[in-house]
């Protein structure tokens, strides 16, 4: 997803202790690069989960920074409850990002917590760099996979193949 704008306006939300909420955040524009719901005319009433998945902004994957936070839902009339789950996101490139809520009494936040980044040598994602990186790495580059796209970069070009190359070379 690239610029999107994703937000929505109701009168009334609730959901319930066995509702999943799905958010998109793709950077930090409220309703333009992240989800946000507007809740206008009655108390939001919040249970359940909450799922997070960053989006790409332009053609780079989003990864937030720690203590960065979120607006997803703005109730003016107000919010009771809490949502039940500690939110985990794992990109498509094995970044890890742990969230947790921060409650107003008019809004909800998601606040990145904790952003884990996978070695980028370890191409196969097993936890160890070894030469299978490197011809997984080969093969997906041979096939113009995107997953050969190491600098994000929207390209699968030469200069893939030496950033790997020397991610590689440095280890983890």
């Amino acid at each position: 997803v690239s610029n999107f704008e994703s937000h929505a306006s109701v009168h009334k939300f609730t959901q319930t202790a066995n509702g999943s909420w799905d958010v998109q955040i793709g950077g930090n524009d409220p309703g333009v690069l992240n989800d946000v719901l507007r809740v206008t005319g009655a108390p939001s009433t919040i249970n359940g989960v909450v799922n997070v998945e960053l989006t790409e902004n332009g053609n780079v994957q989003f990864v937030p920074t720690i203590g960065e936070t979120f607006l997803f839902l703005d109730a003016r009339p107000g919010v009771t409850g809490t949502f039940t789950n500690s939110p985990v996101t794992v990109t498509p490139n094995g970044t890890i990002v742990e969230w947790s809520f921060v409650y107003t009494a008019t809004q909800v936040f998601l606040r990145a917590d904790s952003v884990t980044l996978r070695c980028p040598a370890d191409f196969n994602q097993d936890g160890v760099v070894d030469f299978f990186d490197y011809l997984d790495f080969v093969d997906a580059f041979s096939a113009e996979s995107m997953a050969a796209d190491f600098n994000h970069d929207g390209v699968i070009d030469f200069f893939d193949y030496l950033d790997f190359v020397d991610a590689f070379s440095a280890g983890c």
